[in-house]
């Protein structure tokens, strides 16, 4: 009988050790799940919109939409605008399900970054527009410049009044020069103000996230199309008078991107 009694302790203590093993490579292939599950919805929008993903319109798929739809539900769909001050920095685009449609339209991969400069007294602040785009029809930086303005609590809006285009080059030019001036005219007939006034809906100035509503006509408040945005430094790129200083801002910037990679 005791031969019989060690050789099943021996298969028990076997099973055991096999049961504890699959345990920890369990263990083991769920840690990463668990770490991603428990990475916060600022955390992957501000990780999408880092300069080294190429485009994160593109390139964050389910986790930012995800991310922004808990933002939203988290703040209950409304969200102060905050003081015009303290949107001042460079923002980048992080998920927009509207611009990926219209991007994939024309087979063209859309990066959109907004720069805002911190307002002077008595003024609203200057924003600036940088859209890269590549596909089969061309590549560079679709601009445009203007004032950002608060309408309400919750409700921002951006007039552009210049547009400039740059081809097939690396970086965006700061501003428009003197043989802009006709096409700048013409894309501000297109222009349309009602389109411009985006309602927020979830806004940490602390951690560089927001929320916006995208109204377009004949869309009501329940089908609004939203996107985020995450601000990549806290420093605005444009200082009046200094135009060397902007250049340089804007290269530190805008350098890391693959488009500078391959033009250069």
């Amino acid at each position: 009988m005791r031969p019989c009694l060690q050789a099943v302790q021996g298969r028990r203590a076997a099973l055991s050790a096999w049961l504890c093993g699959l345990s920890a490579a369990v263990g083991f292939a769920s840690a990463p799940r668990a770490r991603a599950q428990a990475r916060s919805s600022k955390a992957v929008l501000r990780e999408n919109s880092d300069l080294s993903v190429a485009f994160p319109i593109w390139h964050g798929g389910e986790p930012t939409r995800a991310a922004t739809e808990e933002l939203l539900q988290a703040s209950g769909g409304k969200a102060p605008a905050g003081a015009e001050a303290e949107w001042a920095g460079l923002w980048r685009v992080s998920y927009a399900p509207h611009i990926r449609t219209l991007g994939s339209l024309a087979l063209t991969q859309l990066d959109v970054y907004y720069d805002i400069a911190a307002p002077k007294p008595g003024t609203s602040p200057e924003i600036r527009s940088f859209v890269r785009f590549e596909g089969p029809f061309g590549r560079g930086w679709l601009n445009a410049a203007g004032t950002l303005s608060t309408l309400a609590t919750d409700e921002v809006e951006v007039n552009f009044a210049d547009f400039w285009i740059d081809l097939d080059t690396p970086l965006p030019r700061p501003a428009p020069d003197d043989a802009d001036g006709l096409g700048s005219a013409v894309a501000r007939v297109f222009f349309v103000r009602d389109l411009s006034r985006f309602p927020v809906r979830s806004l940490d100035l602390e951690n560089g996230v927001t929320v916006f509503r995208f109204p377009p006509l004949g869309v009501s408040a329940a089908g609004a199309i939203l996107y985020s945005c995450a601000k990549l430094r806290y420093s605005n790129l444009a200082e009046d008078g200094n135009s060397s200083e902007i250049d340089s801002q804007v290269e530190q910037s805008f350098s890391m991107t693959p488009l500078a990679v391959r033009l250069h």
